[in-house]
């Protein structure tokens, strides 16, 4: 099946977020546990069989787009057996969706933004008894059935005020990087919220309108502390952007060198290139820079500018090749296809681009319209007409590669796009003397290389003939035949 051959080429991300919540919990010594499904490979009857064998009051879901249909099936099935469990359900699409969210019954209340005070607070209210509309940035149901909005929370503008993310009680070894060596488990850090940026395509600045720092030193002694205390020594930022500029990743480095960390941890980075500089980059890899991700995107100027994205693509060529001279750094390109308005002709430029600049890894996403972004409120009447059934679940939203993505540009057909995609993959990374550049390299799992450049011959080969079949139908059949449905466990049949 296409999902399974190509989720195992896909790293589990250990949840920041979730981490911060539990420990925002554990502050008022609630008993906390916590189930990353995708992590440990289960399927939706493995976790309704933990939820309902765990004896919980109260579940909480970080509910983000894709993965709203296998959320719905997941409370459904839990509610035939406790209906008294209470779903609290946040994250972006919830946060978004909230009204929806509810009255579909998938949540008992929704969280809104940022959850660590708002949780802690109405999950207090709901054990001791309280006024629920006190509790700031909650959507809930009252007991006449009228869904209620309770006024925003402001966000938390000192983030260094929260406690560390609570990673002890996480089995995080199932958070080894499926690529890399060595295969060792990893922690995921935050700087900052918020991103100061305003990209057509993102949906960031809706759930954290203004960029906040916290202070590069406790940053830096965020890593000690997980360093020290659970033997952790490679972690990855999950920041819009690492470091949010020059100076603040020079405090942090030089910190991490007072600390004596430099050399037994490693982390990392996502950014965008115009904020490297050869000095900082110097830097971070002094200071245990082990990877290195920047966002491109769409390799036209022109083209990005219209997506109220400011682009040099000369200065990424610069960045690229102070990036290559530093060997032990692994450097991985961000692009896109699909965006309204994209042409063919710049989606080949973009793979190009991304050969040239000799990234030793790269990703190719489907552009996908998520909920809070300019994209999003631009094409969701037509595309929510055209096929409603992706929008009213996204259950099948896996980027194009793996099922049918809710958007599809002008001009193009959705089966067109995701032979594109796989087809950029395929150059990318279908060339022996690349290959044999990652493992001169040595940071990188032969055996899953292999496998990956399997997956893609099988990929494309599976695509050209679901193109010929899709050609067979339209052409003896009109649009009669049926379209692939799921399983519960959200396997393709």
């Amino acid at each position: 099946m296409t999902m399974g051959r190509v989720m195992k080429h896909y790293a589990a991300l250990p949840p920041s977020s979730i981490a911060y919540l539990a420990s925002s919990l554990l502050q008022d010594s609630h008993h906390v546990e916590v189930l990353d499904q995708f992590a440990m490979g289960m399927n939706t009857s493995d976790a309704v069989r933990f939820a309902l064998e765990g004896g919980f009051e109260i579940i909480g879901i970080s509910l983000l787009a894709p993965s709203v249909g296998n959320a719905a099936h997941f409370v459904s099935e839990v509610r035939k057996n406790a209906p008294n469990i209470k779903f609290i359900i946040g994250n972006a699409h919830a946060s978004i969706m909230d009204k929806e969210t509810v009255e579909s019954g998938l949540a008992d209340f929704v969280v809104r933004g940022e959850g660590e005070i708002t949780l802690r607070e109405l999950v207090g209210v709901l054990e001791r008894g309280g006024d629920l509309e006190q509790v700031l940035g909650i959507t809930w149901r009252d007991q006449q059935g009228e869904i209620q909005k309770n006024p925003d929370r402001p966000t938390i503008e000192d983030l260094d005020s929260l406690p560390y993310p609570a990673w002890e009680i996480f089995k995080t070894n199932y958070y080894p990087p499926p690529v890399f060596r060595p295969q060792v488990p990893y922690l995921g850090m935050t700087a900052s919220r918020g991103c100061s940026y305003n990209c057509y395509y993102c949906a960031q600045n809706y759930a954290w309108p203004t960029l906040r720092l916290r202070d590069p030193l406790k940053v830096a002694a965020e890593f000690a502390h997980f360093h020290d205390r659970l033997g952790f020594n490679l972690f990855a930022f999950n920041d819009a952007n690492f470091p949010p500029s020059e100076s603040f990743g020079l405090k942090f480095c030089e910190e991490i060198k007072r600390l004596g960390l430099n050399g037994r941890i490693r982390y990392v980075a996502n950014t965008r290139p115009q904020i490297i500089t050869e000095r900082l980059l110097d830097a971070m890899v002094e200071s245990g820079l082990y990877m290195i991700q920047y966002g491109i995107e769409v390799a036209d100027e022109s083209f990005m500018k219209s997506m109220n994205r400011r682009q040099d693509l000369e200065n990424t060529l610069d960045v690229m090749r102070w990036t290559r001279k530093r060997r032990e750094v692994i450097s991985f390109g961000l692009f896109m296809l699909g965006l309204p308005g994209q042409s063919r002709s710049e989606i080949r430029k973009t793979v190009d681009f991304a050969i040239k600049a000799g990234f030793d890894f790269a990703k190719f996403n489907r552009a996908v319209p998520y909920p809070g972004s300019a994209f999003f409120d631009d094409v969701k009447e037509s595309a929510m007409k055209a096929r409603p059934e992706l929008f009213s679940a996204w259950s099948d939203n896996r980027g194009g590669m793996m099922g049918e993505c809710p958007f599809v540009a002008e001009g193009f057909t959705d089966a067109e796009l995701s032979m594109l995609q796989v087809k950029a993959m395929a150059r990318f990374y279908l060339r022996p003397r690349h290959a044999l550049r990652l493992i001169a390299k040595g940071k990188v799992n032969i055996s899953c290389m292999i496998s990956g450049a399997m997956t893609l011959i099988l990929l494309m080969g599976e695509k050209a003939l679901g193109q010929v079949r899709d050609a067979v139908r339209k052409r003896f059949f009109g649009s009669s035949m049926p379209h692939r449905v799921e399983s519960d466990d959200g396997d393709h049949v």
